[in-house]
């Protein structure tokens, strides 16, 4: 009865999820079914059922830097392979715990290369999108490689705090 509340619980949070990104694309006046890489991911989910590749242990990665501020490309190799090995179940990249905020987009590249290549198809990778901005979450979705993901998780836009004078 436990596991049954639970996957009701996971199955609402994805539904509201999925409709939150089903508005933003909307407004964004992107068409679904003639864009092929939100067609595309959306498909797999549908076809795969891919929700049950997210039962159990997740790990949302972090980005190791070198004391220049670098990213550190062969310590990242070295997280992934130890969290497969590990046994967890999935991978969550550039989620907030990696530091996304503070990426730049070619950084924030180069983490997502070497962690699908590392990764290579062992475990399914959620990938990490969002900011205060939903029309340049959906821009992303459009515009970033999708290749070597199963699944997206979409912060809800951050809350910006006006000044009293409302600024």
């Amino acid at each position: 009865a436990t596991k049954d509340k639970a996957d009701a619980k996971r199955s609402q949070i994805y539904t509201k999820i999925g409709r939150e990104i089903a508005v933003a694309v909307k407004l964004s006046g992107t068409d679904i079914n003639t864009n092929s890489k939100l067609y595309d991911v959306v498909q797999k989910t549908k076809r795969n059922n891919i929700m049950k590749s997210f039962i159990g242990t997740g790990v949302a990665l972090i980005t190791p830097f070198k004391n220049d501020s670098s990213v550190d490309v062969e310590a990242l190799r070295r997280i992934v392979k130890y969290n497969i090995e590990g046994g967890v179940e999935y991978l969550v990249v550039l989620g907030t715990t990696a530091e996304t905020a503070t990426l730049t987009k070619e950084e924030q590249t180069l983490v997502k290369q070497t962690i699908v290549a590392e990764n290579n198809g062992k475990l399914p990778l959620v990938l990490g999108v969002g900011g205060n901005n939903t029309m340049d979450v959906v821009s992303q979705l459009n515009s970033d490689n999708l290749k070597g993901f199963d699944a997206i998780l979409s912060v809800s836009p951050y809350y910006n705090k006006p000044t009293q004078e409302g600024r």
